[in-house]
């Protein structure tokens, strides 16, 4: 409703002060259509006198003179016409009456969705609705008061006069019915916006209330949230420490069934009284080993003529009866303690708190412990690669039991053994072999010492034995791979660490990078430095560098044990994830000591976790704690300076497991320790 007559106003209905007929311009109420004539001048008050004169009551209207007057009689104002087109509104009138329709549209729009109404508020709405309403109801008794068309002439008599008057009058009767009936549509209409306005607003006022309900009720939402939330993570935190009591009852509940189960087994040790064989044989062996005393335990048919034979069943070679966990020997009597296939016979938490201890306890201080059992690594590869047997897999994990104790109940890697050893204090813990066939079962071997007190952690491997196997091996290794990489990120976090702590007024002039593999750090380092150097041990790994670098560096075929450089050539000098795999690691840092000025820094990056002994490919590694590392630099001229774990830094993602040390010459004079 309202729509339409805003449509007729921007369609040319209403033009300046009058409201004008266009050809185009139409009323639609339901499906029916009132078209205007072509254009002609029907002004709303003229057509609608006492409209007109009640409007001017209420200021909206011209001067009262420009109203139309009813005649008085019939010969009043002769010659003289009430024009039907005469009066019009002051200039501001029309505007506010299409301002309204134009609002009450834009009203039930925004309710209704038919425009954009994001920026319009619901108590907003309903208080244009009501001021809405009280205009339109105004408007609607003023034109309920004022309805009708008046005649030009107002006809008394029948003279000729008259007749010219009815003539005149003739065509606003004939035209004015289309005029009649424009106001009856404009006044239903209107007449019908007070209820739509009504209901907008009662829409409003339902969805105010609505807002606000859902408003007070998110808040209550919010607010049982918040509570639930907290009485969760108190909740929560009973939870935690429940399972934390749990942990610890579990744990408590476990080591006293392993302290009953090992005191079953005192027992049973303690009624097995060691047997010596032949007392004879076995006086000559003591005799012949003197203070080298070495024991080969569990030897079973594995016997050895240079060790004391042990094992705890009575067999042929064998010079000691006796359990393993009850040997004849004194405290720090021993050389050495071998042991094949034997400690995955015990539970690993016996072999960590009793077996192991009670063994090192037998050995002299720079005795040695050597174990060889099987490595389930390639174990279970085989076995998922179809290449072993489901028998044979059975077989490796629970023993053959084909007798009294021959039960597997534990499992090994060379990882998990040695960090268990380390555990147990032994120190120099080395990885021999890691994969050697027994029968179809992959063994690996490891040494230890006894060592003293203190950091306990040293693993090693050895494959090869001489620098031209190691060269041989890493030739073959980047011709098919390529070098290992290194981004700039890792670069900068090697250089960072240098850098902010040159000494003053020492120049930066040339930097030797040793083992340089394919020149990834070097290239870093073109910026920084006016003199790049590098060596490596492989000439695959030297191709590299060369096509990366070209002329800008100098790049030798070396060993790290043997630099080919002058005393004191180097402002700094690093060695970047390469010291573990030499062949002799403190002679190659004092040769990088050596070739490095007395003012110069030295950058080192060496693994402290026992896992590189298992994932790196390479044939030789070492792994020391970040203590042993230190002393081992001490004891060959390097002072130091700073060392971070690499797990506590940016280079945790390059260089996982790891200690980067910056060092310096120690003072001359002075011990290299201080």
């Amino acid at each position: 409703m309202l729509t339409s007559i805003a449509g007729a106003a921007r369609s040319g209905f209403f033009q300046g002060r009058r409201i004008v007929g266009h050809k185009d311009a139409k009323i639609v109420r339901g499906n029916y259509t009132t078209r205007l004539p072509q254009p002609q001048l029907f002004n709303l008050c003229g057509d609608c006198p006492r409209l007109a004169a009640t409007v001017q009551s209420e200021g909206m209207s011209p001067a009262k003179e420009q109203l139309p007057q009813a005649p008085e009689s019939a010969g009043a104002d002769n010659g003289s016409r009430q024009h039907f087109f005469n009066a019009e509104l002051p200039a501001g009138e029309l505007d506010r009456i299409l301002q309204r329709i134009e609002e009450n549209i834009d009203i039930r729009a925004a309710l209704w969705g038919e425009a954009d109404s994001t920026g319009v508020s619901v108590e907003r709405l309903s208080q244009s609705i009501s001021a809405s309403l009280i205009d339109t109801e105004t408007l609607i008794q003023r034109l309920d008061a004022n309805y009708g068309t008046a005649p030009l002439y107002s006809i008394s008599g029948r003279g000729l006069r008259s007749l010219v008057k009815r003539l005149l009058n003739l065509p606003i009767r004939v035209f004015g019915r289309r005029q009649r009936g424009f106001n009856r549509e404009l006044i239903t209409l209107l007449t019908q916006a007070p209820r739509t306005q009504l209901a907008l607003r009662d829409l409003a006022e339902r969805l105010r209330t609505e807002v606000e309900g859902k408003l007070e009720s998110t808040s209550t939402v919010n607010n049982r949230l918040d509570g639930t939330e907290n009485w969760l993570r108190s909740v929560s935190d009973r939870v935690v420490g429940t399972e934390n009591l749990l942990r610890a009852l579990q744990l408590e509940i476990r080591d006293t069934a392993f302290e009953a189960r090992e005191v079953k087994a005192d027992r049973s040790r303690d009624q097995m009284v060691p047997k010596i064989s032949s007392p004879a044989d076995f006086a000559e062996k003591l005799s012949a080993m003197g203070d080298n005393i070495k024991v080969n335990i569990g030897s079973a048919h594995k016997l050895n003529s240079e060790y004391i034979n042990v094992d705890f069943r009575e067999l042929a070679g064998i010079d000691v009866v006796a359990d393993v966990r009850a040997l004849p020997f004194d405290n720090g009597s021993l050389a050495e303690i071998s042991s094949e296939h034997l400690v995955e016979h015990f539970r690993e938490n016996e072999l960590r708190t009793r077996v192991l201890p009670y063994w090192r306890s037998l050995l002299k201080e720079d005795g040695r412990l050597r174990v060889v059992c099987p490595n389930w690594e390639p174990i279970l590869r085989l076995f998922h690669e179809g290449s072993m047997s489901l028998a044979r897999m059975k077989e490796l994990t629970f023993g053959t039991q084909d007798y009294e104790g021959n039960d597997h109940l534990a499992m090994y890697t060379p990882v998990s053994l040695s960090e268990l050893l380390a555990e147990c204090g032994f120190q120099h813990v080395e990885v021999v072999v890691v994969d050697r066939d027994n029968s179809g079962c992959p063994e690996m071997e490891l040494l230890a010492r006894k060592g003293t007190s203190g950091e306990t952690l040293t693993l090693q491997k050895r494959r090869v034995e001489d620098y031209e196997q190691l060269k041989d091996w890493y030739d073959s290794y980047f011709r098919e791979h390529g070098t290992w990489p290194s981004s700039a990120e890792y670069a900068a976090e090697i250089w960072r660490g240098l850098d902010k702590r040159w000494p003053n007024r020492s120049p930066r002039e040339s930097i030797l990078d040793v083992a340089c593999g394919g020149g990834h750090f070097l290239t870093s380092m073109q910026s920084v430095f006016n003199s790049i150097h590098g060596c490596d041990l492989s000439d695959s790994a030297l191709r590299e560098a060369r096509e990366r670098l070209g002329d800008a560096a100098d790049l030798r075929q070396a060993n790290a044990e043997e630099l080919p450089y002058a005393d004191g050539q180097f402002d700094a000098v690093t060695c970047l994830g390469s010291l573990e795999h030499f062949l002799d690691i403190e002679r190659a840092v004092r040769e990088m000591c050596r070739v490095g000025k007395d003012t110069a820094l030295f950058g080192i990056l060496v693994p402290v976790a026992a896992e590189w002994i298992l994932n790196d490919v390479q044939p030789t590694e070492v792994v020391m704690s970040k203590g042993q590392w230190s002393e081992l630099f001490a004891r060959n001229g390097l002072q130091l300076i700073a060392a971070q774990l690499t797990d506590e830094s940016a280079l945790r993602t390059a260089s996982p497991g790891c200690a980067y040390f910056v060092l310096r010459k120690a003072p001359r004079g002075s011990s290299a320790g201080e």
